[in-house]
């Protein structure tokens, strides 16, 4: 007993504390090898578009329709969050105080709004509807 809970109760009682311990172990290390993975995954999704595209071509997959489908849809995805970005994060930029742009121009940082107002712009914005297409479209490219 600690502090009036008892310990080690649950699957582990009968087990005792080696064995907790070792769970304790595995489970990190487990954690580890997902953090591993999930990042050479992050860094290869470039790659596995360019693969894609290439071995489209070398399978003579496009006269299928589902690849003409899934690059028109990468595409739009592509294109929408490009435009709500944009629309949401340079004046967010601009009103933090840092270099921004308007159009293709890039601008000197301007000196920083108020909390308040800078709060007032990230209220205004919409990222979780960002969130949720970048999601989605990574969702439906894996095929979940």
């Amino acid at each position: 007993m600690m502090g009036g809970v008892r310990l080690l109760s649950g699957p582990f009682e009968s087990l005792g504390m080696d064995a907790f311990i070792v769970a304790g172990i595995v489970y990190m290390v487990v954690r580890g090898l997902n953090i591993i993975a999930a990042y050479w995954l992050w860094n290869a999704r470039l790659d596995g578009a360019i693969r894609g595209i290439v071995l489209g071509f070398l399978g003579r997959w496009w006269s299928d329709g589902w690849i003409r489908l899934s690059l028109g849809l990468l595409i739009l995805v592509l294109v929408l969050m490009l435009s709500m970005a944009t629309k949401y994060f340079h004046p967010v930029r601009k009103a933090a105080g840092l270099p921004y742009l308007e159009g293709s121009k890039e601008h000197a940082p301007l000196e920083p709004a108020s909390p308040e107002a800078l709060t007032a712009f990230l209220k205004e914005g919409r990222p979780h509807t960002l969130t949720l297409l970048a999601s989605e479209a990574g969702r439906s490219s894996c095929g979940r």
